[in-house]
């Protein structure tokens, strides 16, 4: 063994280990059918009803068989290596392979669960009922099944500014505002490239039978990758998104003519596609009404679901439309055309929701720790955004970016750190201080972003997203440190108000988004007015008017808070 390999196993010695003892218990004997299974129950009923009644008159304590610690201690590490399971899945071959080797036992071991569940029999009602009389169950029943992470995380491998970003969200406005020519000078790309390129982008597209509009094309931008002067040849790209969670990436390259007397000649073995899907059944911002919050503000693999009756079968719900969203599923053309009718019910309404936006913002802001703060910057922002075409689009990328900076990247940078050096995880305070300095680099990020922005443009879109990002911080920490206690075994925070509304606003979203996705589409009008009781509802509850009156959301958050803390107190 190498000295690499042996480093390797070394890391994740511990993950190893538990999915070796969850292995050695779901590889056990299969169930028994029939007859021989009827004995077998019958045999056990009579084998608990005298150990029950034995440990009663204290002759006799009930034993948890040693396989039955070791699993139980082997799930507890499983449920804490979520996150690591789904980092292996985007390493290197070696952790790929453990990732996998993860996910078949996991699967092995609910399938294993699954075939040895109780049944309807009685003498296994009678062997249930008894065993509830005791003061509490052994740790073996209370491990259930695993719950695996239902969507995967898309990995973007350039690295981009901010602003590089925006670009994408506000071309569509540049190129109504620029000529062509103008555009095409200043990205060294020509007319002849890019209509050669689009031409191709269509002819990929047809040819894996992808349904994108000819205008999504033509309205998308293509960026200069590379360019080698020396050879003649400038590589071209291309990214579209046609449903929020779907991205097609295009490449291509042309060699160009030294006297600029021929057209540029496609290279056409150079000219291919990639696609991806990711879909988490948590609205991205332009699905709801151009603004929503992080699906990292939900819980992403609670250990004990058993445990939280009306937060499982919203998961499970959510689960469920996250498939039917992909591709293929029967929920992904009734989202597109959902999306779309937003879309032009918000550009009907423009000025009046728009206006309603601006107001939720100055609400939020105010209802967080920055109600001193200056609302010029939203002032500006909405101001330009009411001038501009594709405002929806460009304020949906807008949230998108800042949900990214404040809560999505930082999430995932504690939950790497936590996994590498989880002693020093252990105390809530240090936790919290990790996360806001997470927090803070993105923020310098932005502010570096804001000096070098060339135009009142970015800078008004980047001052809008440091201030909404400074007033979620406050709020969107708890909610995320509330999960994380259960991993690193501290005690939860006590929301406060603005926390208990951001996560009102996000269980809010998510369910809103579920109904949405089940009902038939309306007319134009009626989404207007739709959009705008919504963007009303909202400012209520950033205002605390409406927080008590929606019992079912309440209901969750009560049942958050309670299990979080009994998770705690039960391990003290």
């Amino acid at each position: 063994m190498s000295e690499k390999e042996s480093t390797y196993l070394d890391e994740y010695r511990e993950l190893h280990e538990a999915i070796a003892v969850i292995n050695k218990y779901s590889k056990g004997k299969a169930p028994l059918q029939g007859a021989a299974a009827t004995l077998k129950y019958f045999k056990e009923t009579i084998r608990q009803i005298g150990t029950l009644f034995l440990h009663r008159l204290g002759r006799k304590k009930p034993e948890i068989q040693p396989l039955e610690c070791e699993l139980t201690k082997a799930l507890e590490t499983i449920k804490n290596h979520y996150h690591l399971i789904e980092k292996l899945k985007k390493g290197t071959k070696e952790e790929k392979k453990l990732a996998t080797l993860a996910v078949d036992s996991i699967k092995s071991y609910n399938k294993h669960i699954e075939s040895n569940a109780p049944s309807s029999r009685w003498c296994d009602k009678i062997t249930r009922f008894l065993s509830n009389q005791q003061l509490s169950p052994p740790p073996f029943l209370e491990s259930k099944k695993l719950h695996l992470p239902f969507s995967a995380s898309t990995n973007v491998k350039t690295k981009q500014r901010t602003v590089d970003k925006l670009q994408h969200a506000f071309s569509k406005v540049a190129c109504s505002l620029d000529s062509p020519s103008k555009s095409t000078r200043k990205r060294k790309i020509t007319t002849q490239e890019i209509d050669h390129f689009r031409m191709k982008a269509i002819t990929l597209l047809r040819d894996h039978k992808l349904k994108v509009k000819r205008e999504t094309v033509q309205k998308t931008p293509i960026v200069l990758l590379s360019e080698d002067p020396e050879k003649g040849i400038v590589s071209l790209f291309q990214t579209i998104t046609p449903f929020p969670g779907e991205t097609i990436e295009l490449k291509g390259k042309f060699k160009r003519n030294p006297e600029n007397t021929e057209r540029p000649i496609p290279m056409s073995d150079s000219f291919h596609l990639t696609t991806s899907s990711t879909q988490t059944g948590f609205p991205h911002p332009s699905q709801h009404h151009g603004w929503s919050l992080a699906v990292q503000l939900i819980p992403v693999c609670p250990h004990r679901l058993d445990l939280m009756t009306h937060f499982s079968i919203l998961q499970e719900n959510r689960k469920e439309i996250a498939n039917t969203l992909l591709p293929m599923g029967k929920h992904n053309k009734h989202g597109k055309e959902l999306l779309k009718l937003k879309k032009e019910a918000f550009d009907m309404g423009k000025q009046e929701l728009l206006s309603l936006h601006q107001t939720l913002s100055e609400t939020i802001v105010k209802s967080s720790l920055c109600a001193n703060c200056p609302v010029e910057p939203l002032t500006h922002y909405f101001d330009l955004l009411v001038t501009l075409p594709y405002a929806y689009d460009y304020l949906s990328e807008t949230n998108a970016i800042m949900n990214e900076k404040y809560i999505k990247i930082p999430y995932n940078q504690l939950q790497e750190a936590r996994l590498s050096t989880p002693e020093q995880f252990k105390n809530r305070g240090h936790t919290q201080e990790f996360l806001i300095e997470r927090i803070k680099e993105q923020e310098e990020k932005l502010s570096y972003d804001y000096e070098q922005a060339n135009t009142d443009f970015e800078k008004f879109t980047l001052s809008y997203i440091q201030l909404m990002g400074k007033a979620f911080t406050h709020g969107t920490v708890p909610i995320i440190l509330q999960e994380l206690s259960e991993n690193l075994a501290f005690a939860p925070p006590l929301l406060d108000e603005f926390s208990r509304q951001l996560q009102h606003s996000a269980y809010k979203q998510l369910m809103i988004f579920l109904e949405e996705l089940k009902e038939k589409l309306s007319d134009v009008e009626h989404m207007q007015r739709y959009l705008n009781d919504l963007l009303l509802e909202d400012i209520a509850l950033f205002k605390g008017e409406t927080i008590d009156e929606e019992e079912k959301i309440s209901s969750i958050l009560n049942e958050l808070e309670a299990y979080y803390n009994q998770r705690y107190y039960s391990r003290q």
